[in-house]
């Protein structure tokens, strides 16, 4: 019986050792072994060029030439201008807060802003309008931005003689202010008095 005994224990242990000699194998076997994965593809669709900027469309007005973009439509139920205003015009873009770009030409009694009740208002309220200076070319507009407004809210002066222009912004962009400023800069830019 004893030596029953002792077989069967040699045995379970043989059985055992090889039991983890095997387990051994198998984890070396598994580490070594190159690590796969499945593939994962999506339909992304083809990447999205910016839509080109719009093109701009040119005024030849009796006082002054500017550019537009096409992209504006010219308001139809505009009034004729009365004295002093000399010639306006107005455009309109829909986006969330309709785009509105209005440019009024005025007779002053001096050659001065001052002259301008819009920018003399604007200029007597600094917490509310804050004002800079650009130039383009011979044109130096000095522009007011409304820094309460939501949205872009800026109007430029630029002083020619006894007239002066009076170029405003106003609109809301889900995309920010970039576009409105970009229309903004472009009529500017194309400003030319007669």
């Amino acid at each position: 019986m004893e030596f029953l005994r002792a077989r069967r224990s040699a045995v379970l242990t043989l059985a055992f050792l090889v039991l983890i000699c095997l387990i051994a194998v198998l984890s070396v076997h598994l580490v070594n072994k190159p690590v796969s994965a499945p593939i994962i593809t999506t339909n992304n669709p083809a990447p999205t060029t910016a839509a080109p900027p719009p093109q701009l469309v040119k005024v030849d007005g009796t006082y002054a030439n500017f550019s537009y973009p096409s992209s504006m439509r010219t308001m139809t139920n505009a009034q004729t201008p009365t004295s002093p205003v000399l010639d306006s015009y107005n455009y309109l873009k829909t986006d969330i807060l309709t785009w509105h770009l209005a440019i009024a030409i005025s007779h002053l009694n001096t050659p001065s802003l001052n002259d301008d009740s819009s920018y003399v208002f604007r200029k007597n309220n600094p917490t509310e309008y804050q004002e800079s200076t650009v130039t383009y070319g011979d044109n130096t507009f000095i522009v007011m931005t409304d820094v309460q407004a939501e949205g872009f809210s800026e109007v430029a002066f630029s002083l020619h003689g006894n007239m002066d222009a009076t170029i405003s912004l106003l609109g809301d962009d889900p995309n920010g202010d970039s576009g409105l400023d970009t229309t903004f800069q472009q009529v500017l830019q194309s400003w030319d008095w007669q």
